[in-house]
Order: structure tokens, then C-alpha cells, then sequence
């Protein structure tokens, strides 16, 4: 599989009658039941967003933050009505979903090497953002380029440990 796979696996998982439930708000939102083609459609969407969204946050570590985070609004506010639009008329399903199913889904999804071009592309940012932190006056940007791509370092290393989990249990 590939990475646009595991950007939209942590939202779905097979029900217990092996149909695709949609969870658009993860572990906090109730999930739906989608039949196949609108699965793989919210699928498409899902990347489609997410890669919307992966541009602007470089860009408002490396430019002006208060032009992008901006955007970074609108694109939330899209996002969340999407998100809604895309559940309209699906069944509500009783299933929950854990944080378990969503990292095991994930890097399951993904392949080895996307979790470890995640984990140095993570670093090679984080470092930047220590640059900008700690050697301009950029110190917004800094912070900004360190919570997020701290935070894709974090989560990179958690896919890899589930992801070895998965291969040492097989």
C-alpha cells in the first residue's frame, strides 16, 4: 500500500459485517457505514484535503505565519464541513473506534520506507525549526515549525514501533 493509504486508513475500519464504517472525526465522533464506492470517493477526498493541507504548514514555518495560519483556518473550516458533507445520509454505526485500530490501520497502511522518509523529513524540520528559533528573530515560526513537526516525528516513531510490532507478531 501506499502513503496516500495510510493517510486515510486511521479513519475507516471494517465493521463486524465486513462493511467500511467512516469515522470524520476519529476517535471522538461516531462512524458511519459507506458502501464501496463512496468509500473509496471519501478516500480520494481525505488525501486530496490532507495534501492541502501538508503545503500550507511548511510554508507558515518558513514564511510569514501571519499570511498562512490565515488559511490554515479556512482550510480547517472547509475541512470539518466536508467532513459532515461527506456522512450525509450514510447509517450511523453502533462501532466504536480506539486509538489502537487507527495506529494499527495507519502503519499498517503504510510502508516501511514512507514511515522512515517521515521520520528523517520530521528531523530535517524540527532541526530547521531550532535554526529559526534559536539563530533569527523568527521566533513564532520556530515554535510553530517545532510543535508541528515534533509532532510528525512523534507520530512517525509510534508508526514504526507499531508497525514492528506487527512484523515481530506475524
Amino acid at each position: 500500500m501506499g502513503y496516500s493509504d495510510g493517510i486515510s486508513a486511521g479513519s475507516f475500519k471494517l465493521g463486524a459485517d465486513g462493511r467500511h464504517i467512516y469515522f470524520p472525526f476519529g476517535v471522538y465522533g461516531r462512524g458511519y457505514v459507506m458502501d464501496e464506492e463512496r468509500y473509496n470517493r471519501v478516500r480520494r477526498a481525505i488525501v486530496s484535503r490532507m495534501a492541502a493541507f501538508l503545503i500550507l504548514c511548511p510554508l507558515s514555518v518558513f514564511y510569514s505565519v501571519w499570511g498562512v495560519w490565515p488559511l490554515a483556518g479556512v482550510f480547517l473550516i472547509w475541512d470539518h464541513f466536508a467532513r459532515k458533507a461527506a456522512v450525509k445520509g450514510c447509517p450511523v454505526s453502533e462501532e466504536k473506534l480506539s486509538r489502537e485500530e487507527v495506529l494499527r490501520n495507519s502503519s499498517a497502511s503504510y510502508g516501511r520506507v514512507w514511515i522512515w522518509f517521515m521520520i528523517a523529513g520530521s528531523s530535517l524540520f524540527v532541526l530547521a525549526s531550532l535554526f529559526l528559533l534559536f539563530r533569527t528573530d523568527k521566533i513564532l515560526s520556530g515554535l510553530s515549525g517545532l510543535a508541528f513537526f515534533g509532532f510528525c516525528l512523534f507520530s512517525g516513531i509510534r508508526l514504526l514501533r507499531a508497525k514492528h510490532g506487527q512484523t515481530a507478531e506475524s
